[in-house]
């Protein structure tokens, strides 16, 4: 999973770096088309980050924790590149309209500290015109009855 997210990271920073921060870049086609994966990488990202605080608070309740010091450091790297990456994100004029990026918090998780995992707030990525996940979509009821139809063969010989 670190891996994945570093591969994630990179991609944003690529893209970022081929953007000229001169000019309102965002609202250029090509801009735009160069901006448009990167709400990909913000929707994986916020998974990725998510099942990475939960897999590190369950490895801690298992191992102790100087066998995980490497992974503690390289989840706080991650965490600080990632919280870069969505501040910069969320300033854009692109993202405004399209997506509600997620905030982390100020601080990674403390995993020495069993009970910081009931603190963790999943990030939530939120597309335009979509419902968010945690929220169920209305349940439509049907406006023809077709419980009681006849098959369409016996209708045409009636």
């Amino acid at each position: 999973m670190f891996d994945y997210m570093d591969c994630e990271l990179k991609l944003a920073e690529a893209v970022i770096r081929q953007l000229n921060s001169a000019i309102a870049v965002s609202q250029m086609s090509s801009g735009q088309c160069k901006l448009a994966p990167l709400i990909q990488v913000i929707q994986d990202c916020s998974h990725l980050y998510h099942y990475t605080v939960k897999l590190m608070f369950k490895l801690h309740s298992c191992l102790p924790p100087d066998t995980l010091q490497g992974h503690r450091d390289r989840f706080h790297e991650q965490f600080h590149s990632l919280k870069n990456f969505l501040k910069r994100a969320s300033d854009m004029l692109y993202f405004k309209r399209l997506i509600q990026i997620p905030r982390l918090p100020d601080n990674p998780p403390n995993f020495l500290r069993a009970s910081a995992l009931e603190e963790h707030v999943k990030p939530v990525v939120v597309m335009a015109n979509e419902v968010p996940e945690e929220e169920e979509p209305p349940q439509t009821e049907s406006l023809i009855e077709i419980s009681n139809a006849q098959p369409v063969e016996q209708q045409i010989v009636d």
